[in-house]
């Protein structure tokens, strides 16, 4: 009986010691998914990617940013327009992700843009992903647009995959 309560304030110690020394670390990586099945509006792009316990994509740096224009280009869908979770609806002219919370502060706006007209009774308040058209400049680059058109969109979904770290680096 003895023997067994060494062993196991043994396997604790060890156990804590291990703790120190090896641990996972959470990395977390995002999926996006380009749903050009037929174009919607804003606010039902929204509703179909939380549908599937995902999110309407937000873009937080210029290397998420390029990496969801190299995937639209090289699933040839460079021709079509996609809306992003950003918005300022309700936020006297900030834009935010819709899908964090957070402020938009890293932008790729085409040039004039973000230019708020005024159409159909509304002002475009709702940021899509759009092709500039050919030539020297020409590209995917953010545009402001009424949140009421009619576009393809893009969901994203977070992935967490652990990492071990020996001795607390990395």
């Amino acid at each position: 009986m003895k023997l067994c309560g060494i062993f196991s304030i043994a396997i604790f110690l060890v156990a804590q010691i291990s703790a120190q020394y090896i641990s996972p670390t959470p990395m977390v990586t995002k999926k996006y998914y380009l749903i050009t099945l037929a174009p919607v509006n804003w606010f039902k792009a929204f509703n179909h990617c939380r549908s599937m316990d995902m999110n309407l994509v937000s873009i937080t740096s210029k290397e998420e940013n390029d990496r969801i224009i190299k995937q639209i280009q090289d699933e040839n869908h460079q021709d079509k327009d996609f809306w992003t979770s950003g918005n300022k609806l309700g936020s006297n002219g900030v834009y935010q992700w819709m899908s964090t919370g957070k402020v938009v502060k890293f932008t790729d706006w085409a040039q004039g843009q973000p230019d708020n007209q005024f159409r159909e009774n509304q002002h475009e308040s709702c940021i899509n992903i759009f092709n500039i058209g050919r030539g020297p400049g020409a590209g995917l680059m953010w545009n402001d647009h009424l949140c009421s058109a009619e576009l393809y969109f893009i969901c994203e979904q977070d992935f967490i995959q652990y990492g071990y770290c020996v001795n607390q680096t990395c």
